[in-house]
């Protein structure tokens, strides 16, 4: 039997009261007690929607829905992890290597001809700040209701990386005196391609949170959470 919208909704509510941390992790739980429950009416007629709910309920075991939330993070983890660097490796693609040699050199052609790496290396650090403020910003206006994702801090987690590469560079740079071991030329090839590394991984979570993004709608369109945040 098919369930209505009421139904529906009453089984949102008893999820609800078991605080789960993240909205997708709530749809997908929803999601799969909506079918159990459709599937247990169907299977015997004579019983009422908390009852149905009751026995999925009991399906869990004494720890009840916290033990599958738990199962649902590592899956839904190791899901967008592995499309992650499926979406990573993409660009590392023979047909992108072309540009990225290019901008590396112009890169690198610049970062000679400034002849300065410590200053260099400043201004790339404040750059990728204010680059990182203003995309944050945008997905904060633009995604505001899905921001509680697990997805979402996710992709955080991944940001957070380019953060600690370039400052490993700048303390490299300045604390162990990295600049004078290599030459001007080589400290800008190997900053340049830090940089590319870093503008991949921007283009790569800002597609993966989009990919997490519309498959929380899909399953929004039947259960309307988020919609409701």
């Amino acid at each position: 039997m098919k369930l209505t919208a009421q139904q529906i909704n009453h089984i949102k509510l008893f999820i609800a009261k078991r605080g789960f941390t993240y909205p997708d992790v709530q749809l997908e739980i929803i999601d799969h007690v909506a079918s159990r429950v459709e599937e247990l009416m169907t299977e015997s007629p004579e019983l009422n929607l908390d009852e149905a709910i009751g026995i999925t309920h009991a399906e869990f075991g004494v720890m009840g829905f916290s033990v599958f939330e738990d199962a649902l993070i590592n899956s839904l983890q190791q899901k967008y992890f592995k499309l992650f660097k499926t979406i990573f490796l993409s660009y590392l693609n023979w047909k992108y290597l072309p540009a990225m040699a290019a901008f590396i050199y112009l890169f690198y052609r610049t970062y000679v001809a400034i002849n300065n790496p410590q200053g260099f290396v400043t201004a790339g650090l404040i750059g990728f700040f204010i680059a990182l403020v203003i995309t944050g910003t945008r997905y904060e206006l633009k995604y505001k209701k899905y921001s509680k994702l697990l997805t979402m801090r996710m992709g955080n987690f991944y940001l957070v990386i380019c953060c600690v590469l370039f400052n490993l560079w700048n303390v490299l740079g300045n604390s162990f005196k990295l600049y004078r071991l290599v030459s001007t030329g080589q400290s800008g090839i190997i900053f340049g391609v830090m940089v590319v590394f870093v503008v991949l991984l921007f283009i790569t979570v800002n597609k993966l949170r989009k990919i997490a993004i519309k498959n929380c709608k899909e399953l929004d369109e039947k259960y309307h959470l988020i919609s409701g945040l």
